[in-house]
């Protein structure tokens, strides 16, 4: 099984993916927890260079392209490998947010969908759901450089963005993300127990 979250910057995607694993794994289910940028690969790397606040801001096309790349090596290197090997795979941030921080910077979501349109989709998305003004509260607090995506009037456009895609979509779950992290864990783990039986 391949658990995706998303959300806004700020909204607990990090700490959720995190809670769901360790609760799996305690229960005995062989889990892997990732995220995108990744890590190893090399348009990840490069990435998250490009992700920090500089002079000018990099041309969206370039930057979707990056996380294309970054997504294929993903698939390829971890996210295929360890499902086939019985693993659910959870990850922080996949292909939506391509979809939505791309359409978001003004490129096309039909360009945008075709190019994520051969990676498999997960079975289920959570996108956690926040207000802008509490991601900005929770963003402050981390004491580390802004990213180009940080900025409140791009927070508006984002949780909007995230809202239409997934509004009658099988396999979503879009959970209110401005309670406390044992509520929404509580929800997050019932509907992943209740998904794995029917498996």
């Amino acid at each position: 099984m391949l658990i995706a979250f998303e959300g806004i910057d700020g909204s607990g995607k990090s700490t959720q993916a995190r809670l769901l694993a360790e609760s799996l794994a305690k229960s005995g289910v062989i889990v892997e927890l990732t995220r995108e940028p990744t890590k190893e690969g090399s348009a990840g790397v490069l990435l998250r260079k490009e992700l920090v606040e500089v002079s000018h801001e990099p041309d969206p096309r370039y930057m979707q392209l990056l996380f294309v790349a970054d997504r294929a090596w993903h698939v390829a290197n971890f996210i295929l490998p360890k499902i086939n090997h019985g693993a659910v795979v959870i990850t922080d941030r996949y292909i939506d947010s391509t979809r939505v921080y791309g359409a978001a910077s003004g490129l096309e979501i039909g360009w945008l969908t075709q190019l994520n349109s051969k990676f498999p989709k997960a079975d289920i998305t959570f996108i956690l759901d926040i207000t802008p003004e509490e991601a900005e509260k929770r963003l402050a607090s981390r004491n580390s450089k802004k990213e180009i995506f940080e900025s409140k009037k791009m927070l508006i456009k984002l949780r909007s963005a995230y809202s239409r895609i997934s509004r009658g979509k099988t396999g979503y779950h879009v959970i209110n993300a401005n309670r406390s992290q044992d509520e929404i864990h509580t929800e997050i783990a019932s509907i992943v127990r209740e998904a794995l039986k029917q498996k």
